[in-house]
């Protein structure tokens, strides 16, 4: 059929991509890399970006198709995806007891790919954005997650879910993450972790992690609910029943943030928000916020936003 682009990824001289299958653009950070890709025009209009770093890999397609479009492939390595479907649709024949899949948008899934081959076919009537994230053993480790439970030939039909809100706003955090190398690395994996937990409890499944996320989750709220006190990580654990380390540390990996760091942000927050819609005086906002001291929190506030409260207040106050 002519008005339909076929596609062979099990041959790997098939050009697909322009500059020779090469990225046009790589970006290269201490603890991560970005490569983009152009399609080629008889394909589409759009583009293929790829994040790695040691633990995660991010995948990001977004094209609109020139012509429908067909892709033969075949999985050489085993892996563990999870997958969101921001726009358009996928009909996908697999060799699994799945049999023809129908896969669409604001859908996601996470599957173990293990000897996988299949057929994608995309229709070119709507733009095309999709979002793959891989983790590698020791991540998967850590959250707790058992390969065989989501083995592509093995999980139930209802693996492909709706995507939750909560979900979508994370994925975007992820993927329009601006920080310096080391924090963004850390905030994405937190962000990933997130993203999966979500995932994983939609049918109250239970992980470790899914505690995890309950604990970190609690803690945060904890520290919302008291932010006119100075709370410390020691009074947080206690609140939380566990151990003080193992708190700092799961906080950290699972939302990129230290307590600390967390905390001072959701004060800081609380400031502004004062300062702008209400007329109370600055020792007082300072009270408000853990603050004894007003010039302690005249300090930290415009250390955190380069400007004094005052000024803030005068920027915002028509």
């Amino acid at each position: 059929m002519k008005d339909v682009n076929y596609i062979d990824f099990t041959d790997n001289n098939t050009a697909y991509f322009t500059n020779n299958n090469e990225p046009t653009t790589v970006k290269k950070e201490q603890y991560l890399r970005t490569s983009t890709y152009e399609f080629k025009k008889f394909i589409g209009d759009g583009n293929f970006k790829k994040i790695e770093t040691k633990d995660f890999s991010i995948e990001i397609i977004d094209i609109k198709l020139a012509k429908n479009l067909q892709i033969k492939t075949k999985s050489n390595t085993d892996f563990l995806e999870f997958s969101h479907l921001l726009s358009g649709e996928q009909k996908i024949q697999t060799n699994t007891k799945h049999g023809t899949i129908i896969y669409r948008e604001n859908q996601s899934f996470l599957a173990y790919f293990k000897d996988f081959s299949a057929t994608y076919q995309f229709d070119n009537n709507k733009r095309f954005k999709e979002i793959r994230i891989r983790i590698s053993p020791k991540m998967r480790d850590f959250l707790g997650i058992e390969i065989n439970d989501y083995n592509i030939h093995d999980v139930e039909d209802t693996f492909i879910k709706k995507t939750k809100e909560q979900t979508q706003r994370l994925l975007i955090d992820l993927i329009e993450n601006n920080r310096g190398s080391l924090s963004k690395t850390i905030f994405m994996k937190g962000r990933i972790a997130e993203i999966l937990a979500n995932y994983l409890s939609s049918d109250n499944s239970k992980t470790p992690f899914c505690e995890i996320l309950n604990t970190v989750n609690g803690s945060k709220e904890f520290i919302r609910n008291n932010l006119h006190k100075q709370l410390t990580s020691k009074t947080i654990a206690k609140e939380m029943r566990i151990n003080e380390s193992e708190l700092k540390h799961i906080f950290k990996t699972t939302t990129g943030f230290s307590i600390q760091k967390y905390s001072l942000q959701q004060k800081m927050d609380k400031a502004k928000q004062l300062l702008k819609l209400t007329e109370y005086p600055i020792y007082l906002i300072a009270e408000e916020i853990g603050y004894k001291n007003a010039t302690h929190f005249t300090n930290a506030f415009k250390k955190h936003f380069k400007m004094l409260p005052k000024e803030y207040r005068s920027s915002v106050t028509v």
